[in-house]
């Protein structure tokens, strides 16, 4: 049974655009809406496949960029990595830090940053519609763990 807002969304999608509402569908959406992270179509299908054996990574690629078509995720290629989906229903623009050595991604949100961003995108005469921002680099811990194996330690 369709239920919360995130299925009433894809329902309404698929209902608009006269596809055929599927199970595993609504079951490869609930396994999305449990990720709190960055996930390729590989690692969600691996998180699926044993409740749901059945579902093919294929099927679970094309309900993922379903899901980005009707507002319930974004796709995302961090540091130029496979394609990744995250939340975008009810969930705030942000920015990433990535990890160079361990792949960590870290989110975050400035306001500063996102004036400068419309406002260097008016001065051109664009009309910002989207964006995101990428900083490549080395974490914390991936820094210490350089210097303690440097150092010896």
């Amino acid at each position: 049974m369709i239920n919360g807002p995130e299925k009433r969304m894809l329902a309404g999608f698929i209902a608009a655009r006269r596809l055929k509402a599927s199970r595993r569908r609504e079951d490869i959406l609930d396994a999305f809406l449990a990720t709190e992270r960055h996930v390729t179509a590989d690692e969600l299908h691996a998180a699926i496949r044993s409740r749901h054996p059945g579902i093919g990574l294929a099927t679970v690629y094309r309900t993922l960029k379903l899901l980005a078509s009707c507002g319930l995720a974004r796709q995302v290629t961090l540091g130029g990595g496979p394609a990744r989906f995250e939340h975008a229903f009810r969930h705030r623009h942000h920015d990433h830090l990535i990890c160079r050595v361990c792949g960590r991604v870290v989110e975050f949100s400035d306001p500063e940053i996102e004036l400068r961003q419309e406002a260097a995108a008016a001065a051109r005469g664009f009309s910002m519609e989207e964006h995101s921002l990428e900083i490549r680099g080395v974490c914390g811990a991936c820094r210490a763990k350089a210097g303690r194996s440097r150092s010896g330690g």
